[in-house]
C-alpha cells in the first residue's frame, strides 16, 4: 500500500470516529481524537499549555457528514 493510500485509509477511519462528535470541537493528533468538548473554550482548557504541542489540529465537527472536515 502506498503512502497516499495509507493516508486516505487513516483519514477515512478518523472521519468514521468523528461521527460521534458531531457539533463538538475536537483536537486530533496522528489521526486520533485526543480531546473533545462542546465549546472551543472548554477544549482549550482540556488541552492546556502542556499538551498543546501534541495537537496537530483543532476543528468543529460538522453536523451530518464528519468527512466534510477534510474538504
Amino acid at each position: 500500500m502506498s503512502v497516499l493510500e495509507q493516508e486516505i485509509v487513516a483519514e477515512q477511519a478518523l472521519a468514521e470516529a468523528l461521527s460521534e462528535y458531531a457539533g463538538h470541537w475536537v483536537a486530533v493528533s496522528h489521526h486520533e481524537v485526543v480531546a473533545h468538548a462542546a465549546t472551543l473554550k472548554e477544549l482549550r482548557e482540556q488541552i492546556g499549555p502542556a499538551k498543546v504541542t501534541d495537537v496537530e489540529g483543532v476543528f468543529q465537527v460538522p453536523e451530518g457528514d464528519p468527512a466534510a472536515c477534510f474538504f
